[in-house]
């Protein structure tokens, strides 16, 4: 269930600070954070981008492709054309390191500042870096080794937001957790603010050690994830808050089996960690978050993809996480034993379904994805009320080849208003928003960030995105449709909705010495049923560049 406000409201002055150890169900890698490291790390990143040779083309930090990076969209649109069509990025491609012998080589480095005149930027899925108003600058870089069936990248980031204050939405707290979420303070850890002084992280960033043989891999990784076929909008799992450390088993990356088709899956057990503004002031803060997923490309169908998701979250056990906690997504989204409530004492179930159709050849996709909060009870109620505490989200995009150049136009969208879980069923009369929980009152968050989609949890989110791919340059235009904010649920009756609209425009230019990129973006917020209340808005300009440091 969903208790309205958390017990937990003690006073915590500064994040929650914990340096890195080895992984296990009982002791998992947690990001740090460290005053003063931001402004050294872009100094010394910004001389070493200056010094640098030139180097091999390349994209992203030019190690493993990165899930929901440049090279990982870029494959992904031209699959949708035919073999023979143009390649535009063919020689940027990343080659993998061999697994005969030892190989190794350094990542690019990245350095990059964000400005913004008024806000925090919106969910902009820029993994851990959270960029609050006026200027944040973040730098990563690290190194790639790859020796037989063993493969290690090191790639920390670390990040610092100047964080000047703005007006904040009231939330009916003082304390520490007045910087929270305007709606539910007491059930997520979603801050508006992170605090009233400058912000600051050192983090694991996109780092794994992983073990690959037999068309399998496990290991330890704290790299962002993407489940499921939405770019925008992901509803599981996504690059908003980035990575979490966590241990992982499953396919090396999509794999043939006779008579069935392409199969691919992966198994999680990780640990979240919270941000210094949660609703969680006192006692266990960690949470521990398993997680599944699977999809299937039929062989009959080998253009259609489906899919399904599964995790669980809950407070971190007290003796620690043993296999059978890690285990939890197999345990079925049914709960028919618990008479008292519909949800697993203390832990939190979330489910989704998804598909995909891209033809080869067609220059066409169509996706959609459907997800479940907590458990359902018994299989009568679930179809009876298969809507309850439901969200979906859906896309369509189409590729071509025009001039040397790879084309794609993509439209997405998501709703999360439309489950009915104030029917009765689990005891609420006012709509609820995914990723809350009690008693795991941080919701599905990971330091302060949405494993998810925010937009979603705001109520709904639409983007038509334009991309353009050529040898030399990179176009991506935006324009978005997303609510800021809903109804509060204590005073339903103030038809308190407030949504915005944007237009952003990034553009690169794919150098073989350095690569430079550039970002301008404007939100303009639609009228509010209640004026009074702060109207965030304004602009932002941004600036990456990445080199490597050694040639």
């Amino acid at each position: 269930m969903k208790p309205p406000v958390s017990p937990h409201l003690g006073h915590r002055q500064r994040e929650r600070r914990t340096g890195p150890a080895c992984f296990g169900l009982r002791d998992v890698l947690a990001p740090s954070a460290r005053r003063g490291a931001g402004a050294r790390a872009t100094v010394i990143g910004l001389l070493l981008l200056l010094a640098s040779r030139p180097l091999a083309a390349q994209l992203d930090l030019g190690g493993a492709p990165l899930p929901g990076g440049d090279e990982h969209w870029y494959r992904r649109s031209r699959s949708l054309l035919e073999a023979e069509a143009a390649d535009p990025w063919r020689d940027r491609l990343t080659r993998p390191l061999p697994a005969r012998g030892l190989h190794w080589r350094p990542l690019r480095a990245e350095l990059r500042t964000v400005f913004n005149s008024d806000r925090p930027s919106p969910d902009d899925n820029d993994g851990v870096v959270w960029a609050g108003r006026g200027l944040t600058a973040s730098a990563q870089t690290g190194l790639e080794v790859r020796w037989r069936v063993l493969h290690l990248q090191l790639a920390p980031i670390v990040f610092r937001a100047e964080n000047r204050a703005f007006p904040l939405l009231p939330n009916g707290r003082t304390d520490q957790t007045r910087f929270g979420d305007p709606r539910f303070p007491g059930n997520i850890d979603a801050p508006q603010r992170f605090g009233d002084a400058p912000y600051e992280r050192l983090d694991a960033g996109d780092s794994f050690l992983a073990l690959r043989a037999l068309g399998l891999t496990t290991g330890l990784s704290a790299s962002r994830m993407i489940w499921g076929p939405a770019r925008e909008y992901p509803l599981v799992l996504g690059a908003t808050a980035g990575g979490f450390p966590h241990l992982f088993i499953g396919t090396d990356g999509p794999r043939h089996v006779p008579f069935l088709g392409v199969v691919e899956g992966r198994l999680i057990a990780a640990r979240l960690e919270q941000s210094a503004w949660s609703p969680v002031q006192s006692g266990e803060s960690r949470r521990f978050h398993s997680g599944l997923v699977l999809s299937l490309k039929p062989a009959i169908v080998p253009w259609w993809e489906v899919g399904a998701t599964r995790t669980e979250t809950g407070a971190w056990p007290a003796g620690g996480p043993t296999v059978q906690d890690a285990l939890g997504p197999l345990s079925g989204v049914l709960n028919a034993g618990n008479t008292s409530s519909l949800n697993s004492t203390g832990t939190n179930g979330f489910a989704s379904i998804f598909t995909r159709v891209a033809v080869p050849g067609a220059g066409l996709e169509l996706y959609g994805e459907l997800s479940w909060e907590d458990f359902a009870n018994d299989a009568r109620r679930f179809l009876q009320k298969i809507d309850d505490l439901n969200t979906y989200t859906i896309g369509i995009g189409r590729a071509w080849i025009r001039r040397e150049a790879l084309h794609r136009l993509g439209v997405e969208s998501t709703n999360g208003e439309v489950s009915h879980q104030e029917r009765g069923q689990r005891g609420f009369v006012t709509p609820f928003p995914p990723y809350i929980h009690g008693p795991t009152y941080q919701g599905l968050t990971s330091n302060g960030q949405f494993l998810g989609s925010g937009a979603t949890y705001r109520g709904s989110g639409s983007t038509i995105r334009y991309s353009r791919h050529s040898p030399a340059h990179d176009l991506q235009v935006r324009l978005t449709r997303e609510r800021l904010l809903d109804a509060i649920p204590s005073d339903i009756s103030a038809e308190i909705v407030t949504s915005a609209l944007g237009a952003s425009v990034h553009w690169t230019w794919l150098g073989h010495r350095v690569e430079r990129a550039v970002s301008f973006g404007y939100t303009h917020v639609l009228p509010s049923a209640a004026p009074t209340q702060p109207q965030p808005a304004g602009w932002q300009v941004g600036v990456r560049l990445r080199a490597r440091l050694v040639p």
